[in-house]
């Protein structure tokens, strides 16, 4: 058993009411326990200059258990910062050596500046 010392709160996406226009509007709704995981790494970073400001990428890693529900439009709050989930979770318990317990990778991704 892989321990779970670390946890995070996943805000699932969801279509709300329409609204004026008769499009739906986006919401997430959190869940009502965090959901503990392996570890979270430092992802990659990237700054890029814009004109007139400096944006910063903040990315991480996060190693989650097998069965844990995440996709690719809900947020995550990690030490009280919001991430978005950049694309799907992978699954990385079917390498070389398989081992169903390992669980899926989750990339967050957040910009500052």
């Amino acid at each position: 058993m892989i321990p779970t010392p670390q946890s995070i709160t996943v805000h699932r996406y969801t279509l709300g009411a329409p609204d004026a226009h008769g499009n739906a509007a986006e919401s997430w709704v959190a869940d009502v326990a965090p959901t503990l995981v392996h570890a979270v790494a430092p992802g990659a970073s990237a700054e890029a200059l814009q004109t007139g400001r400096d944006v910063s990428k903040v990315a991480w890693t996060v190693y989650a258990p097998t069965g844990t529900v995440v996709a690719a439009r809900d947020r995550i709050v990690w030490r009280g910062e919001t991430y978005l989930v950049h694309g799907e979770p992978a699954d990385y318990g079917h390498g070389p050596w398989v081992d169903e317990a390992a669980g899926i990778v989750i990339e967050l991704q957040r910009w500052e500046g």
